[in-house]
């Protein structure tokens, strides 16, 4: 499993990272978190979001065929929930108060979501940043030997969740 995980990786990121998508052009982004036993957590994603795909608040985001793609070399766990080590969709919910993280099961390219197939969903804790920032951006940080801090940043609102390794 360990080997699958990393060839799945290793095919995804060697796709050029602009591709064409619906008649316009994408860029695809990523983070990546290492913990202290070499182990690798990441997440890819459209970092440039037309009008039409803002985030709103209380509807899930992204909100098309496209997800936010997690990809992790070891069993993890958020809050109690547990995710194996695998590929899976994640999605938010932003809130005004409170933002939701969905770590869904269903990786298939040009699938609807579906809330039946979600494996977490999990509170992120939310705060105001100076950042400004008009187009999502994620980014993960290494608190501890086996806890990584996933952030995302947009407008001026932040939220994070931790992964912590199993």
């Amino acid at each position: 499993m360990k080997n699958l995980v990393r060839v799945i990786s290793a095919i995804l990121f060697a796709i050029p990272v602009a591709a064409q998508t619906s008649g316009r052009q994408t860029q695809m982004e990523s983070t990546v978190c290492t913990f202290e036993d070499g182990k690798e957590i990441s997440i890819q994603y459209d970092g440039q979001v037309d009008e039409s795909a803002k985030l709103s608040m209380g509807q899930l985001w992204p909100h098309s065929t496209r997800p936010m793609l997690l990809f992790t070399q070891t069993p993890l766990r958020i809050e109690s929930s547990p995710i194996p080590a695998g590929a899976f969709s994640v999605y938010v919910i932003p809130g005004k108060k409170q933002w939701t993280l969905i770590v869904n099961r269903n990786v298939t390219s040009g699938v609807e979501y579906r809330q039946q197939e979600d494996l977490v969903r999990a509170s992120m804790e939310t705060g105001q940043v100076s950042s400004g920032e008009k187009q999502p951006k994620l980014a993960f940080g290494r608190l501890a030997p086996k806890r990584c801090e996933l952030r995302f940043y947009y407008g001026n609102t932040g939220a994070s969740v931790e992964f912590h390794e199993q």
